[in-house]
């Protein structure tokens, strides 16, 4: 049988992580997992899951300095195989800390980890996390319904839309940091790359997961099974600047098609996203095209990969 193992590392959220746990406390299919890095030893958050009897296996460690995400999550990977904690076929699911999950979470894991390599749930997502309303836009849905989690290297794309509805179970190139479920024991090496440990760690999740594409992995949008993000005003791993922010997305958006493709493709990659960057000043009516230029100047130099530690 499958082994679940949830996997959230949390930074100074105590109030969401405390909430996501009693979530998880009132699922219906109590065997499974779960694994908390408390990111940066908030005290808080320390003095509520220590308080916690739940009634599934619960493993609560700590890291004393803040570590980024990609290194949060390589490290609760690497507590789960130097505690051996999975068996002979075992799935993880990385959530973060901020979302509302219902009591057949677990069992719909479960259910669809006997058919795919990897997948994930549709958000709905309350607050302002992304560029355009993909909530209340049936237009938009119908209009980005084919691009639902595709990589176009040629054109520089990769495209999330998880906030899609859809009638069908979707093929897709690369899945949600949200809720990002995959088989472990198949990828048990696979880790997160330190290179997008900075910045707003917008692609640190597509990076990871376009990387199980490229290994042969089979991946799935499920849209008919849902979870709420709902992000707090503090904690986490925020860049407010939303200008800024379009700086990390380039930077972390080039070095991904440089790793897994480079040459004509990485080139074409270049001046797509250079003509993109135009096209969201004109919409978003800033100019976005100066943090583009300083993306194409810096993406390809070595980020500081001693900051997992």
């Amino acid at each position: 049988m499958t082994k679940i193992i949830i996997c959230i590392p949390t930074y100074n959220r105590p109030k969401q992580i405390e909430s996501l746990f009693r979530n998880l406390e009132s699922q219906n299919d109590s065997d499974f997992t779960l694994v908390v890095l408390n990111d940066g030893t908030n005290i808080e958050t320390r003095e509520i899951l220590d308080q916690k009897n739940p009634g599934f296996d619960f493993y609560l460690f700590e890291s004393e300095k803040p570590s980024g995400l990609p290194c949060a999550r390589n490290k609760i990977l690497d507590f789960i195989e130097k505690n051996n904690l999975h068996r002979e076929k075992t799935f993880v699911a990385f959530l973060d800390d901020d979302l509302i999950i219902g009591n057949d979470f677990v069992s719909q894991i479960k259910k669809y980890s006997e058919k795919f390599d990897g997948f994930c749930f549709r958000i709905i997502q309350r607050g302002a996390a992304t560029t355009f309303d993909f909530n209340n836009s049936i237009f938009l849905q119908k209009m980005f319904l084919p691009l639902i989690g595709r990589v176009i290297p040629l054109f520089g794309i990769f495209f999330g839309g998880y906030y899609i509805k859809t009638n069908k179970i979707r093929k897709v190139d690369h899945l949600n940091g949200g809720c990002l479920i995959y088989n472990f024991t198949k990828n048990n090496r696979e880790r997160f790359d330190l290179n997008l440990n900075e910045g707003n760690y917008v692609a640190e999740d597509t990076c990871f997961s376009y990387g199980l594409k490229k290994k042969g992995n089979d991946l799935y949008f499920i849209s008919d099974y849902s979870y709420i993000h709902n992000p707090p005003a503090t904690g986490g791993c925020k860049i407010e600047d939303k200008k800024e922010s379009f700086y990390w997305y380039w930077k972390h958006k080039l070095y991904i098609f440089k790793k897994y493709h480079g040459g004509i493709i990485l080139l074409s990659a270049v001046l797509f996203s250079f003509a993109e960057s135009i096209l969201l000043s004109a919409l978003l009516r800033t100019n976005l095209v100066t943090k583009y230029i300083k993306a194409l100047k810096q993406y390809a130099k070595s980020f500081d990969n001693n900051v997992c530690s």
